[in-house]
């Protein structure tokens, strides 16, 4: 094999490995809606406002991320404490991570930043 071929080939895998580690991560927008001071979770619920979380128990809260597919997301502590109810914020997080099959499901965020 001669060494442009062994170039164009190396290459090519480092493209191949690229692309699928980008396969393996999934992204989640949402607001927040609850947090877990215990764990450093976060409850994330996609198509809801700030308006209809206000005012609402948790059990309120959780049937609603159960109808929403909403997720709770563990996020290092440093972040967690910076992040607040109400507000949207785009999830990174693998989609075959540990992801605990609970209702809703409960798995670790890679990235979370505010949006909104």
């Amino acid at each position: 094999m001669s060494g442009k071929s062994r170039l164009l080939l190396m290459v090519l895998i480092s493209m191949v490995l690229f692309l699928l580690s980008g396969c393996l991560n999934s992204h989640y927008d949402g607001i927040i809606c609850a947090k877990n001071d215990e764990f450093n979770r976060v409850l994330v619920i996609q198509n809801v406002s700030k308006e209809l979380i206000e005012e609402k128990e948790i059990g309120e809260i959780i049937k609603l991320a159960q109808k929403n597919d909403g997720i709770w997301f563990g996020v290092q502590k440093e972040k967690y404490e910076k992040l607040n109810i109400g507000v949207k914020v785009e999830v990174e997080y693998s989609k075959n991570g540990n992801t605990l099959t609970s209702d809703p499901p409960i798995t670790g965020a890679k990235n979370i930043k505010v949006i909104e």
